[in-house]
């Protein structure tokens, strides 16, 4: 199959216009200028949206390990041009945490429908109390390496990251345990100092998780774990829905920090999609309206959003499209570890998002087969 694109996105050099050739679901061939024999003619070609931190849509949620929520779940992504995902955890039991990953790997490996799973992200239980957000406080404890092995091995190795808050005394330990096994460490939903955030980044943390939410904020005498994240060399995820984080701060947060340390993120959960009204993050309930969503005490929860809109929001806030590009599918990719995503080259996965001038949706292709037109 031959897609020419009049502005084909290519890692380095922006945007060119070109024709990609696809075989077997690999990318097999890219040429600069048209192609008459092309069986497809699209304006934008870009590598497929990644969403490394959602928790549900469309009424599925991650953690209630049911198979066809999460299927469900792939179906609403290819809908909104995100072609692999990493399902995220909420802290809950053990039991259930262990079950989530389970029910993962099982539709990973039985359904082939929607987008790519490429890994799993589990957000919590190791957070403490003031900054815990939707997190409930009886699931909160300290990092338990124990528990961390267990939850590798029952995932088969497709944990691709964990998050915690630094300010417990055994931090140091886990952090440089995960990271040894091959995990990626994120900090979050943490009080912790500034100090201390950059003493979790020297032991081998690389990720903040949703920058400025859920975390001791930037303040002139104490810089705090944004500070810390301003200050340091790791990948910072956002909310660019523009509840969670205001457009201004954004740009501030993308100008520090450079495009090529941040991601969008959609933190969706199972009203993503869906109208207002009342729904369950893990097995506590949440309230959505506006669009907002929030657990009874009034804590902000996650979202409704996802990637498409991010990515759109962010270029209507002034992020140039090449840049929000990188920061929706090539970021991701990297911090996910996955090999042949977040990019388009010979040799990689044929998976794309197809944009029109004005960056609506107009097809999802993965794996050069097109799911959602």
């Amino acid at each position: 199959m031959l897609i020419y694109g009049e502005k084909v996105y290519i890692k380095g050099k922006g945007f060119k216009s070109g024709t990609v050739e696809v075989s077997d679901g690999k990318i097999t061939a890219f040429h600069e200028g048209t192609d008459k024999n092309a069986d497809m003619k699209v304006y934008y070609l870009l590598p497929g949206f990644i969403d490394i931190h959602t928790h549900g849509a469309a009424g599925g949620d991650m953690q209630h390990a049911d198979m066809n929520e999460l299927i469900g779940i792939r179906r609403y992504m290819v809908s909104h041009g995100v072609t692999s995902f990493v399902p995220t955890t909420v802290s809950e039991s053990r039991e259930h945490i262990i079950a989530a990953i389970k029910n993962v790997l099982k539709t990973r490996d039985e359904s082939q429908e929607g987008a790519n799973i490429i890994g799993i992200n589990i957000e919590g239980p190791y957070f403490t109390e003031k900054h815990r957000g939707a997190h409930e406080l009886k699931y909160l404890r300290k990092p338990d390496t124990e528990e961390f092995d267990e939850m590798l091995e029952a995932s088969c190795g497709l944990l691709s990251m964990i998050c915690v808050a630094p300010e417990y005394d055994n931090t140091e330990e886990f952090i440089k345990h995960v990271v040894s096994r091959g995990v990626r460490a994120s900090v979050a939903h943490t009080d912790a100092d500034y100090e201390t955030v950059k003493k979790a980044f020297s032991w081998g943390a690389t990720n903040v998780t949703h920058l400025y939410n859920a975390m001791s904020p930037l303040h002139h005498r104490m810089p705090g774990c944004v500070g810390a994240a301003f200050d340091s060399d790791v990948t910072a995820e956002i909310i660019c829905d523009g509840l969670h984080v205001h457009p201004a701060a954004v740009m501030i947060a993308i100008r520090e920090k450079g495009v090529d340390n941040m991601v969008l993120i959609s933190d969706s959960l199972a009203p993503a999609g869906l109208p207002d009204g009342e729904y369950t993050l893990g097995f506590q309930k949440i309230f959505v309206k506006n669009g907002k969503a929030t657990v009874a005490a009034g804590n902000l929860a996650g979202s409704t959003t996802n990637i498409h809109a991010c990515f759109k929001n962010v270029i209507s806030w002034g992020v140039r499209p090449e840049d929000a590009v990188k920061m929706a599918s090539e970021n991701p990719a990297r911090v996910a570890n996955a090999e042949g995503k977040g990019k388009i080259e010979v040799g990689a996965d044929a998976d794309f998002t197809v944009l029109d001038k004005e960056f609506e949706l107009c097809k999802t292709i993965v794996g050069g087969k097109t799911v959602f037109e």
